[in-house]
């Protein structure tokens, strides 16, 4: 992933901050090509559903999606998406225009993140399994101490826990910055378990690769 663009979703902003974000699920119609989703598990109508408010409904397995028009407790309609049997959806119940703003918060700040990687020339290199996962965390909670969505939990109010978390996101970007959190596939970080500055092995397998993180860091 290079530096550029956010590094979470509208989506993953709501399902971390808010109470009710988004739903998601399968169509239990038969199809084909079905005009409404139908989904008698949940109560899409208590669940925050409303209709001609750019509520976006996805289809998921079809790749369309469309603004909520049509509602009941277990049916909803959008425009240009219909559905076949087992087809899974997913639905925001914040409007289009609120998703837009999320992006646009998350956009900014992660320019946090570009800089810290950038430090170490981290920009160019293909990013370990589970950074992509982490990056997006902190994204996600940097720009929730900046933007609170309707549904957002109470506490991004409170001035006491906005500082916790900018201060635990100022610690990942300074691991980040100074290697300690190393996010390249491939390589160790600066924090590889070590006694003081002697990294320490107790197999054949942990010495190998000592030597091979002593060499990817020039030492």
């Amino acid at each position: 992933m290079a530096c550029s663009g956010a590094y979470a979703t509208a989506w993953q902003f709501a399902s971390f901050w808010c109470i009710s974000g988004y739903l998601d699920g399968f169509h239990a119609g038969a199809g084909p090509a079905d005009a409404a989703l139908q989904d008698t598990g949940v109560d899409f109508l208590s669940e925050g559903a409303e209709i001609n408010v750019r509520q976006i409904l996805y289809n998921v397995t079809a790749g369309t999606s469309g603004p909520i028009t049509g509602a009941t407790a277990t049916t909803l309609t959008a425009t240009g998406v219909t559905w076949d049997a087992l087809d899974a959806y997913r639905v925001s119940f914040i409007d289009a225009s609120e998703m837009s703003r999320i992006d646009m918060n998350l956009e900014l700040t992660a320019g946090n993140i570009h800089a810290a990687r950038a430090a170490t020339n981290g920009c160019d290199c293909t990013l370990a399994g589970w950074a992509a996962d982490e990056l997006a965390k902190i994204n996600v909670i940097l720009a929730g101490t900046l933007y609170s969505c309707r549904c957002a939990s109470p506490h991004l109010n409170d001035a006491e826990q906005k500082r916790s978390l900018f201060e635990w996101v100022e610690g990942k970007l300074e691991m980040i910055r100074d290697g300690r959190l190393e996010l390249c596939d491939g390589y160790g970080a600066k924090d590889f378990p070590a006694w003081g500055v002697i990294e320490k092995s107790t197999t054949p397998f942990a010495a190998a690769e000592i030597i091979r993180h002593r060499w990817q860091r020039g030492l």
